[in-house]
C-alpha cells in the first residue's frame, strides 16, 4: 500500500517537473508566427525618410495575440524594398508595441503613446533569402517585454529608408490572425485599414502555467505528508 502511494507521488512530481520544463524551455521559442508561408510578391510598405520625413512616409501597424502570458525578447520578419533592390535597404529600424489601436500620430511620437519602443541602427541583420528579392531581418530587444496572454496588441516595424521613395516594408503574411493592418501615410494624414497582414514572428518565453506549478506543489505536499506518516 505504501509502495503504491509512493509510486503515485513520484509520478505526480515527474509530471509537474516535465510540464514546467516544457513551458519554460520548448516554448521559449516562437510565441507568435505570421512569417511562415510569407508571400513573395505582396508587400506592406512601412518606412519613412529621415531626418525630416516625406509625404510618402508610410507607417504600418499589425495586431497580434499570444496564447499565454509571455516575455518577448526578439522580433523577426521578412521584407525588402517593394520597388526593387536597386532602391536600397534601410539604415535603421524602430519597433514599437501598442496596447490598443488608438495610435498617436507617428511624427513626434513620445513614449507616453506606446507600450514599449526600441530603436536599432543598421540594417537589422538583413540576410538575403535565396531565389527571391526578399530578406530576413532579426532584432533582439535590449529589454524584454512582458505581455498578457489573450490580449490584443499592435506592433509597428518601421524602417529608416535610404531614399525618399520609401518603398521598404514587410512581406505580406501567408497565414495570419486576420486579413488587414492599419497604416498612416504622412501626405494623407489619417489612419486607415488596409488589406493584408505582415510577415513577422515574436520570439521569447512563455510563463509557466499555474496548473503546472499547482501539480508540482501538490506532489511535494503529498510527499511531505507521506514522509510524516512513515515517521509516526
Amino acid at each position: 500500500m505504501k509502495k503504491n502511494l509512493f509510486t503515485r507521488i513520484c509520478v505526480n512530481l515527474l509530471l509537474g517537473v516535465a510540464a514546467i520544463l516544457t513551458s519554460t524551455n520548448t516554448r521559449a521559442n516562437i510565441l507568435f508566427d505570421q512569417m511562415t508561408g510569407y508571400s513573395t510578391t505582396g508587400f506592406i510598405v512601412s518606412s519613412w525618410f529621415p531626418p525630416n520625413g516625406f509625404d510618402a512616409d508610410t507607417y504600418s501597424y499589425d495586431n497580434f495575440s499570444l496564447a499565454s502570458n509571455s516575455t518577448v525578447n526578439e522580433v523577426r520578419w521578412v521584407g525588402g524594398n517593394a520597388l526593387g533592390t536597386a532602391y536600397g535597404s534601410i539604415s535603421g529600424v524602430t519597433v514599437r508595441f501598442y496596447a490598443s489601436a488608438s495610435f498617436p500620430l507617428p511624427e513626434g511620437e513620445t513614449p507616453a503613446g506606446y507600450l514599449a519602443g526600441y530603436t536599432f541602427t543598421g540594417n537589422a541583420n538583413e540576410t538575403a533569402i535565396p531565389g527571391t528579392s526578399l530578406f530576413q531581418y532579426d532584432v533582439v530587444l535590449p529589454t524584454s517585454l512582458s505581455l498578457t496572454g489573450g490580449a490584443t496588441y499592435w506592433i509597428k516595424i518601421e524602417g529608416d529608408s535610404v531614399n525618399q521613395f520609401d518603398g521598404w516594408g514587410l512581406a505580406a503574411a501567408g497565414q495570419a490572425l486576420d486579413s488587414y493592418h492599419i497604416n498612416y501615410v504622412t501626405g494623407r494624414a489619417s489612419f486607415l485599414p488596409a488589406p493584408g497582414s505582415e510577415a513577422f514572428q515574436l520570439i521569447g518565453t512563455a510563463v509557466p502555467e499555474p496548473s503546472s506549478l499547482a501539480m508540482l506543489a501538490g506532489g511535494l505536499l503529498t510527499l511531505l505528508a507521506f514522509h510524516r506518516r512513515l515517521l509516526t
